[in-house]
């Protein structure tokens, strides 16, 4: 059984069972109720106590923690819990390319060409991210799989294929080192300088990989034999024949490809497995993200729907017997939430752990009688400037009925320019210009409300005497805003 929480994570129940470890199906959960479905590896119980297998155990999280790609299944997390230690991986919907194969050989059926293709090119593209990670310092790590098999594919429902279980990859600088008479990996799916006992590099995989896309493409298995001296025996000696040989239908492209990712010499195979995947994508049979996805769902529908009901249960299950914390007991420093944020957390609600609404406060606007003291003290202001620059010289005026309920406010009225002889004005008009009155209509003018014509040149006004204003519709004196209060008009002070 399972234990039923490790660490932050809730175990849910088993997903998958392998040749070393379980893989149980959980959720990791946060604070303010964040959660993410997770799935938790953990080593078989008699491989637990065996310090080799957990040095490799840790060899997995620390190498798969330097890839970042997307065709690449990401460690989240590494739990210990008292002597056992727990992989925290990224929950992938979906299902393991060997199953998918399996349920087709069950109908009789193949992996269509453009699906095989399509598997293989997100596969490569993953392994050259791992062939090229480097370490905290920006060394190289120098990473080879070393166990590329449809066990350790998953094909999401979102069509993207991603590689697993980097458990028995051999880098340089690893924690752990592999002894001298153990071979790790799948017979079925080493290269033939593995199986000697040669030095590896990244082209192990490209010739891993190379099987897999012949067992796909044909639908039967290259060196797999009856027991493991046979499949040892074929796996070294045997010669590959071209897809093409088992299905005649297969295009042609494809056997020069395949054959040449299973040279048996590295220096013959693809140097990259980015230029096995170009030569892939080059041939134009790769099907989109949308078909894989599809073929998947089509393929898998059955399963795929069992489990999302099984999951479902298993988490509304664990909700209702759920009681809601702003923050979990066991959670680490960094989800603690402050006291004054959490006390706004509505503990009634666990679902969604919403933030309490601030109360709600209306916007102030300042008061009629703050309006007009304002005007007031801007009004006296304005009077008190044009007292002191007035001119001795100027009338003060009165304001007109439609002001007689205002109290009556002196404005000054600038004094009227000193008479202009007709004998200083030119007497060439230019076209357009309005001719030049005498001197009888200059003195009516200068009687009258309207305000005569400015010199062409104005006298200059002594230093310390502000410059007469010209005044414009200043009858009243101030307008009235909104409110009722009376606003002076700034060109009439």
């Amino acid at each position: 059984m399972p234990p039923s929480k490790v660490g932050r994570c809730t175990v849910f129940g088993e997903l998958a069972a392998g040749g070393m470890a379980t893989v149980f199906v959980g959720r990791l959960a946060g604070a303010a109720g964040f959660a993410r479905r997770v799935a938790i590896k953990s080593l078989h119980a008699q491989y637990a106590k065996d310090p080799d297998f957990l040095a490799m155990f840790l060899d997995e999280a620390r190498l798969s923690g330097r890839i970042q790609h997307p065709n690449v299944v990401r460690v989240l997390d590494v739990i210990a819990s008292e002597s056992e230690l727990y992989l925290v991986l990224e929950y992938i919907e979906g299902e393991a390319l060997s199953k998918l194969v399996r349920l087709l050989r069950a109908r009789g059926d193949f992996v269509p060409v453009a699906i095989s293709v399509a598997i293989l090119i997100g596969v490569l593209d993953g392994l050259h991210a791992a062939h090229g990670a480097c370490s905290e310092d920006g060394q190289p790590l120098e990473i080879v799989h070393r166990d590329v098999s449809p066990q350790n594919v998953l094909v999401g429902i979102d069509g993207l294929p991603r590689i697993l279980d980097f458990g028995i990859a051999k880098a340089v600088g690893r924690m752990q080192t592999t002894r001298g008479d153990q071979l790790k990996g799948k017979l079925a799916y080493m290269a033939p300088e593995h199986l000697a006992r040669e030095g590896l590099d990244r082209r192990a995989d490209v010739y891993a990989a190379g099987i897999l896309l012949w067992e796909l493409l044909t639908g039967a298995r290259l060196f797999q034999a009856d027991d493991e001296i046979s499949t040892f025996r074929r796996a070294l000696e045997a010669k590959v024949e071209p897809p093409s040989s088992v299905r005649p239908e297969l295009p042609k492209d494809l056997d020069r490809v395949v054959l040449r990712a299973l040279a048996k010499s590295p220096s013959e195979r693809f140097q990259t497995a980015r230029d096995f995947s170009y030569e892939l994508e080059k041939s134009g049979l790769a099907a989109s993200l949308r078909d894989v996805s599809a073929w998947v769902q089509a393929t898998a529908g059955d399963s795929l729907r069992e489990r999302a009901a099984r999951l479902a249960e298993y988490e509304a299950s664990h909700e209702a017997s759920r009681p809601f914390t702003a923050v979990d007991a066991d959670s680490s420093p960094s989800t603690v939430f402050p006291d004054a944020l959490a006390a706004r957390l509505r503990a009634g609600d666990a679902a969604t752990a919403m933030l309490a609404t601030p109360a709600e406060r209306k916007p102030t606007l300042p008061s009629r009688g703050w309006l007009g003291a304002a005007a007031l003290m801007l009004l006296l202001a304005a009077l008190g400037v044009s007292r002191l620059f007035r001119d001795p010289t100027e009338s003060v005026v009165s304001t007109t009925d439609a002001a007689a309920s205002m109290p009556r406010m002196p404005v000054e009225v600038a004094p009227p320019p000193a008479p202009i002889a007709l004998s200083a004005m030119p007497t060439v008009e230019p076209a357009g210009q309005v001719p030049a009155v005498s001197g009888a209509e200059t003195e009516a003018r200068r009687g009258s409300p309207a305000r005569a014509a400015a010199p062409a040149a104005p006298p200059r006004q002594p230093i310390g005497k502000a410059a007469p204003h010209k005044k414009r519709n200043c009858e009243t004196p101030f307008t009235v805003d909104a409110h009722g209060v009376r606003v002076p008009k700034l060109e009439c002070l």
